[in-house]
């Protein structure tokens, strides 16, 4: 009887030893999985950093300037484009020329890259990349002194018949704001 009791309270103390690690292990990851679910969620706060909107907010469209960190950004346009040469046409249904100006809001010069700050989605998702056509203004690339301007065009491969969004992001740790240019 004395053998039957030590090996349940042997049993009993081993996992009583174990229960505060298990609690502490339990207590992490619960912790780790609400700092994950918190900074995946879209928050409606003004102080969002969303990149994305919902539809309670309304994107700007072609026309209307946009405050982007040091810069305001204004699309200008966005239509369908031909290259001009017969051997270069789109995989996708069309090019889509989207042209842009860019105003440096500082007072010293900054750097422009299409390659890193602009990104072009459809309606879908879907991100495209810049196409290199020949016949199309050039990319707003390089530097834009104080109070400047840059102009230039940025050309996309894409289908028909989807709305599309141009995503300017300002610098690596800047927000990114888009621009809603419609449906081509």
């Amino acid at each position: 009887m004395l053998r039957i009791h030590r090996v349940i309270k042997g049993t009993r103390s081993r996992h009583h030893k174990r229960g505060p690690i298990g609690l502490v292990v339990l207590a992490l990851g619960s912790f780790t999985l609400f700092v994950a679910s918190c900074g995946s969620s879209p928050s409606s706060g003004s102080g969002s950093s969303n990149t994305t909107t919902t539809a309670a907010q309304a994107e700007p469209g072609i026309g209307t300037p946009v405050k982007a960190g040091d810069f305001t950004l204004t699309v200008n346009s966005a239509a369908p484009t031909s290259s001009g040469n017969q051997y270069i046409t789109p995989t996708n249904d069309q090019f889509l020329l989207v042209q842009v100006t860019i105003e440096n809001n500082t007072s010293s010069s900054k750097t422009i890259s299409s390659l890193l700050q602009f990104d072009l989605r459809d309606d879908t998702g879907q991100k495209y990349t810049l196409a290199l056509v020949t016949g199309t203004p050039a990319t707003p690339d390089g530097e834009v002194a104080a109070g400047s301007k840059l102009a230039g065009g940025l050309t996309y491969d894409v289908p028909t018949g989807r709305t599309f969004t141009l995503m300017f992001k300002p610098s690596l740790l800047g927000k990114t704001v888009s621009v809603n240019l419609g449906r081509h």
